[in-house]
């Protein structure tokens, strides 16, 4: 288990102990963690704050970065795989003040081939303010925005949140997609689900969270197909993990790394 936080990289071994990977005991050049992904060759890439993305193949780190790459910036929100090896991520858009606007990359490790998707490149519209990637089982890329932009690898086109979902929240986080296709979008209030275009919105109480302050962290699916959350309480413990089988929902508190914060 490979866990991103704010003091490195955690790889969690099959006997419980716990390894830290960070910039005093390794070539790491950021120690802020943004997200974590693994290819089919078992390599780790860490997207970071400030310092590209980092590289891990066993032996050492290899970086990722503006100086020597074609990132648009150094830092990298977030990663995903697609089923072609095809490295998807967002980085800030060099033209947006602030560094807030987020707009997709991607490269291809195998004919080292950086791809900026500009509004010039692709000849249509691409909003600024992407949250998350995804990529369906005929891969397909989905981006999280207000609603979702769908790229077929050949065009572009908008799939609608339904208005009346929209009033439940007011903030969008981060967006996964399982096996069977069925969309998660979570929000400051609670998890939207799209399965066979039937949306259905649940509240943080309806998934058994009832803390004053919830924050979605991270998700995964695992291989199992259940939709597994990272939810930030506060209190202690900080976190719970909330496991969705899309039937119902398990919370348990999530693990705690010591000082080490997610």
């Amino acid at each position: 288990l490979w866990v991103a936080t704010s003091s490195g990289v955690i790889c969690v071994n099959s006997d419980s102990s716990v390894l830290l990977f960070n910039m005093n005991n390794s070539s790491m050049e950021c120690n802020d963690i943004y997200q974590i992904e693994t290819d089919d060759h078992g390599n780790i890439y860490a997207g970071t704050y400030g310092r590209g993305a980092d590289k891990f193949n066993g032996m050492g780190w290899e970086h990722i970065n503006t100086s020597k790459d074609r990132l648009l910036h150094n830092t990298v929100k977030e990663i995903v795989f697609d089923l072609d090896s095809v490295i998807w991520g967002l980085t800030p858009y060099i033209d947006c003040f602030g560094g807030s606007c987020y707009r997709v990359f991607s490269y291809d490790p195998r004919s080292e081939i950086w791809t900026n998707y500009t509004d010039s490149l692709v000849s249509s519209f691409i909003p600024c303010n992407l949250k998350s990637i995804m990529v369906d089982s005929d891969n397909n890329k989905y981006f999280l925005f207000d609603d979702l932009l769908k790229y077929d690898n050949q065009n572009w086109s908008t799939i609608l949140i339904p208005d009346s979902f929209k009033n439940h929240y007011s903030q969008l986080f981060l967006a996964r997609i399982d096996k069977g296709n069925t969309f998660f979008v979570m929000t400051d209030q609670g998890l939207l689900e799209c399965k066979d275009n039937i949306w259905k919105f649940y509240f943080f109480g309806d998934m058994g969270i009832n803390d004053p302050d919830n924050v979605f962290f991270d998700a995964i699916v695992d291989d199992s197909n259940n939709l597994i959350m990272l939810v930030y309480v506060g209190g202690t413990p900080p976190a719970r993990l909330v496991i969705y089988d899309g039937n119902n929902f398990i919370v348990r508190n999530a693990p705690t790394f010591g000082q080490y914060s997610y």
